[in-house]
C-alpha cells in the first residue's frame, strides 16, 4: 500500500486513480461519468453517516 506523511504521521495514500483523466477529449464522458459513480458510492456508505 502506497503511503504519505502527513504532518509527522504516516496514513495511506488514498484516490480514485485519476492521473491520466483529462489527457484524451474523447473519453471525457466516461471519466466523468467514473468520478461521479464512485463520489456516490463514499457518500453512500453506512459507514460515514
Amino acid at each position: 500500500m502506497k503511503t504519505i506523511m502527513v504532518g509527522n504521521q504516516t496514513v495511506p495514500a488514498i484516490g480514485i486513480g485519476t492521473w491520466h483523466m483529462g489527457d484524451k477529449t474523447a473519453n471525457q464522458r466516461n471519466e466523468i461519468a467514473a468520478i461521479q459513480t464512485k463520489y456516490k458510492s463514499w457518500c453512500s456508505s453506512h459507514r460515514y453517516r
